[in-house]
């Protein structure tokens, strides 16, 4: 046993290459799960905490008719609920907006850090990207809107989590919308116009229905919005499930690709030596003992690589963690939490495969005699009789007999290849599919360029002065069953020259009907001729209608019909209207106008937003290429380690360097191929799979699909694959210059 142990170093030493690229992989691999399982559960519990200390409501709601504090503390003991105001203020400057609130006591609370909460006259604590975007620090005196404001410290409300200044918006806007909470008193002497809400916690769920009718009843509900429609409290709710939803699908994918890889060439590796085993069962070696020997083989890569991966987690995790917080929420204080399972099993899982597949392929090998295992007649011996009788040009032959003549050699080489263009093309296939979904959720599908959401609701016989050449149009928001997104319905004059949309089929919209968005069929599992069932939000009645068809945009949930429709829908007496759409800007009176807006704005925004996400796809796409380079050197160094015996022969034969390399390494390239090939379609899926979760969760459907900007992203993709293809065999010609003929020779009695 210990002649065997002066082989370990060696072995390390012969196949240094190997060892190396399989614990970087396994590190690379682990360090991933890890830190993708641990940014989940990351955001996850910082948002369940900061959800519970500030008592986010469960829903959000406005009624016709106001409710007094007697009559809210009546509802609070009668339906078991906490009730409260959630009226705000909007100051404007420009283009910049403040929303000012009263401190809350019972939903919805604020947290205060860096100074204190506001109690003088004029005092108030700021929100902390907008007060850093805009050069404002505490004890500052901020003045906006004519008003002065002492800035007595940062604040993050429950409800304002992602900061988003309508429910409607997708984006936010640190630079031109913040919040400060002032003092009750301060409130009041604001010349501002208010805006009443209220914000309710159901400590019994099953008291919801009966608490909505209830104030449907007594004050009439106008609008409501359960926490999972409302995107300030949802997308923080739901991003840490999304990222370890997407831990969970992608990160085994990856892992077993990568493992299985590894774990084949390993295999090969020792199946190589099967001669070495035969000499080691001749001098009296037992086979347990030969078996433990090269089962540290697999321990080496399997521990050096996951304890790497464990401590490179750390710094990965806490870099995924503040790209998330930083990026997607108000200022929020955190620490770094880790996924112990991931951890385990990223820390076990790699030198569990990697040794059993030793064992397994050495005990397989070892079940034959010393005297087979000498001979080597386990060994293809078919190889040289394909194409013998042919008449055909050497090379050829042996190009063909190095492909055919090795199934299991050519399948591991696809394999690699297949994996290297999955990991690469996944970053240029997510850029894609984010510049689709803008391009056509919001530039093609949307013909307007101003929408003027109203503060009342309009008759069709009196359009208001100013809006000449634009358009009325009704929308009204209904909540589907068992859907925590709402559907958007867009009721349209029917001779608008705005929306002039056909379907996904080619055909005109006829707007006597009802369509539905491509984002929308594939949230709610409804095609065209399918019925799609919707309650009002106000009295809760049901409604259903047969969809016409699908327009494609991935990014609304929204259903289109004439605005005749939209108004019988939602139980009004006559068309009404309640926003305008235009393609200029009209001189409409602001004192209509609850909000404008500007489509071109809101593409730029999301464009500007897009810059983070970009960072990422872009580190996915230089991770996927060093991958790449790593996967090809070494495949290709299995290769040439396999072929030792037949460059040795074409050395003694008197072979060049370059006609070597011709025959040993160049025929590979059909192989490169073919898993480049194999690895685009199941690059899609990985990448369907991937952001599922975004259709349920966001709203957002990504549809991976080929095109001209997919295309090009594959013919980038595949330069790379050849360009790290041509450097491992630039890498590789060095090796096989070093191979001593007699030597490898030696090494099996049989050529190939």
């Amino acid at each position: 046993m210990k002649t065997l142990n002066k082989r370990i170093k060696r072995n390390i030493k012969n196949n240094l290459s190997f060892y190396l690229i399989s614990t970087i992989l396994t590190m690379l691999i682990s360090a991933f799960i890890i830190a993708a399982a641990s940014t989940g559960n990351t955001l996850t519990d910082l948002i369940q905490d900061y959800m519970k200390r500030l008592k986010v409501e469960n829903a959000e709601f406005s009624t016709y008719k106001t409710i007094h504090d007697d009559e809210i503390e009546k509802l609070e003991k009668e339906y078991d609920v906490l009730l409260e105001e959630n009226s705000y203020k909007d100051i404007k400057e420009g283009e910049k907006t403040l929303r000012v609130f009263k401190n809350h006591t019972k939903v919805n609370l604020s947290e205060t850090r860096d100074g204190r909460e506001a109690v003088g006259l004029f005092e108030g604590t700021l929100t902390e990207n907008f007060a850093k975007e805009n050069g404002i620090s505490v004890n500052d005196l901020y003045s906006f809107g004519g008003m002065e404001f002492a800035v007595t410290g940062y604040t993050t409300k429950g409800d304002y989590l992602f900061m988003l200044k309508d429910a409607g918006d997708m984006f936010r806007d640190n630079v031109n919308f913040g919040i400060i909470n002032v003092t009750a008193e301060t409130y009041d002497r604001i010349d501002a116009e208010e805006k009443t809400c209220y914000a309710v916690i159901y400590n019994r769920q099953d008291n919801e229905l009966n608490f909505r009718k209830k104030v449907n009843a007594d004050y009439i509900m106008k609008s409501y919005i359960a926490k999972d429609s409302n995107p300030r409290i949802s997308s923080p709710e739901s991003e840490g499930e999304g990222v370890s939803g997407m831990a969970k699908k992608l990160s085994p994918i990856l892992f077993i690709i990568v493992i299985a890889l590894v774990v084949m060439v390993l295999g090969r590796m020792i199946r190589s030596e099967q001669t070495l085993l035969g000499t080691f069962m001749a001098l009296g070696v037992t086979r347990s003992e030969i078996i433990r020997h090269y089962v540290i083989y697999g321990i080496i890569p399997g521990i050096v690589g996951s304890v790497l991966g464990l401590g490179l987690s750390v710094p990965f995790t806490k870099a995924f963690s503040a790209f998330y917080i930083e990026n997607d929420y108000e200022k929020l204080i955190y620490e770094t939490e880790y996924n112990i399972p991931a951890c385990l099993v990223a820390l076990l899982l790699p030198s569990l495969l990697y040794v059993l597949t030793v064992w397994i392929v050495s005990r397989k090998l070892l079940k034959a005699s010393a005297i087979e295992l000498l001979n080597n007649t386990g060994k293809d011996t078919k190889t040289i009789n394909i194409l013998r009788k042919r008449r055909i040009r050497t090379g050829l032959k042996l190009k063909v007999r190095s492909i055919v003549g090795h199934p299991g050699r050519s399948a591991v080489t696809v394999l690699g290849v297949m994996i290297a263009s999955i990991l690469l093309l996944l970053g240029f296939v997510m850029k894609t599919l984010m510049t689709d979904m803008m391009e056509n959720g919001i530039k093609e599908t949307i013909g307007y360029e101003y929408l003027y959401y109203l503060n009342y609701l309009g008759d069709m016989d009196t359009i208001p002065e100013g809006s000449e050449g634009a358009s009325p149009v009704l929308s009204v928001y209904y909540e589907i069953p068992a859907s925590t997104n709402q559907v958007n319905i867009w009721g349209v004059d029917k001779s608008s020259e705005y929306f002039k949309m056909k379907t996904m089929d080619g055909e005109d919209v006829d707007l006597n009907g009802y369509y539905i968005t491509n984002v929308a069929s594939n949230v709610w599992k409804v095609k065209k001729g399918d019925t799609l069932t919707f309650y009002s939000i106000a009295d809760l009645s049901e409604h259903s209608v047969e969809i016409s068809g699908i327009i494609d945009d991935n990014m609304h949930t929204y259903m289109y019909t004439s605005i005749e429709n939209a108004s019988r829908l939602a139980g009004f007496d006559g068309v009404h209207y309640n926003a305008m759409v235009s393609g200029t800007s009209i001189p409409i009176s602001a004192d209509i106008v609850a909000s404008t807006v500007v489509m071109s704005e809101h593409s730029a925004l999301f464009e500007e937003l897009m810059g983070p996400i970009d960072a990422v796809v872009y580190i996915i796409i230089v991770f996927g290429a060093l991958l790449c380079i790593f996967i090809m050197y070494l495949v290709i160094n299995m290769i040439v380690g396999e072929s030792k015996t037949g460059i040795s022969v074409m050395k003694v034969l008197g072979f060049s360097k370059k006609e070597i390399g011709n025959r040993v390494l160049d025929v590979n390239m059909i192989l490169v191929i073919i898993g480049f090939l194999v690895g685009i379609p199941l690059t899609f899926k990985v990448a369907e799979v991937g952001f599922a979760d975004t259709i349920e969760e966001f709203g957002i459907y990504f549809k991976a699909e080929l095109n001209l900007r997919t295309a090009v992203g594959l013919l980038i993709g595949f330069v790379i694959i050849f360009i790290a293809y041509e450097i491992s065999l630039l890498l590789q010609k060095r090796k096989i210059a070093k191979i001593n003929m007699v030597e490898a020779l030696k090494e099996n009695r049989r050529n190939e």
